[in-house]
């Protein structure tokens, strides 16, 4: 099984926290998040590797630090069209399923994937399904073969996903994590991913930089207003 990782480029990435952070700050985050997410990607017993699908030129730098393979989009559209062009190159080289992960899961850890391969099983045809926090959009999906469904992210992919899968003739296997199910894409996103405290490069980063502490201390001053 082969990891497909979209990367979308990292000056427009993070837009939701453009009232929190400056551009310099997101970029910087989103960075440290990718460090994150691919050092417990390259971790997973079941994947066969790691595909970065971007036009981001930092992608290859990305990709060689981390012993990752990289497919170059020739236009940039959308997370979806990233990961269906991924499931075509892992079927040129036979791969038996792919795994998407999002970019922006700082928290997840590589037994959260195997979890989800191994829930997965090894039917001929099977989907698996991690949600988001709120269980509106899909941060995790493990398909067997890779082109069983087509893809939908997006804020409200998850029930579409289902969708697609009950089409497809296989009922969805769901399995809720608390790493990989915690994107962030505002705030309150990173608010509750200090709660969690995952020792991770991104905790630091938003200590050091003080944006842990000044987005707390928004956040009180919204609560005794």
């Amino acid at each position: 099984m082969w990891i497909i990782l979209p990367i979308k480029n990292l000056d427009q990435a993070k837009q939701r926290l453009s009232g929190a952070l400056t551009p310099a700050e997101r970029r910087r985050l989103f960075e440290t998040m990718l460090e994150d997410v691919l050092s417990e990607a390259r971790k997973v017993a079941a994947a066969d590797g790691v595909l970065i699908v971007s036009r981001e030129p930092k992608a290859r730098e990305l990709a060689d630090r981390h012993g990752a393979e990289l497919l170059v989009e020739p236009q940039n559209e959308g997370q979806s069209t990233a990961v269906q062009r991924g499931v075509l190159w892992a079927m040129a080289r036979e791969s038996r399923g792919v795994i998407t992960l999002p970019g922006d899961a700082p928290g997840l850890r590589a037994g959260e994937i195997d979890e989800l391969v191994l829930l997965n099983g090894h039917d001929a045809r099977s989907v698996t399904l991690s949600p988001s926090h709120d269980r509106r959009g899909t941060n995790c999906i493990v398909a067997t073969p890779p082109d069983i469904i087509p893809f939908h992210f997006g804020h409200d992919s998850f029930k579409p996903h289902c969708e697609e899968a009950e089409k497809a003739g296989v009922t969805a296997k769901i399995r809720p994590l608390p790493g990989i199910g915690l994107d962030i894409d505002t705030p309150e996103d990173v608010l509750k991913f200090l709660e969690m405290a995952p020792q991770t490069r991104t905790l630091h980063f938003l200590q050091e930089s003080g944006i842990a502490e000044r987005l707390r201390a928004d956040r009180d001053k919204d609560q005794t207003a």
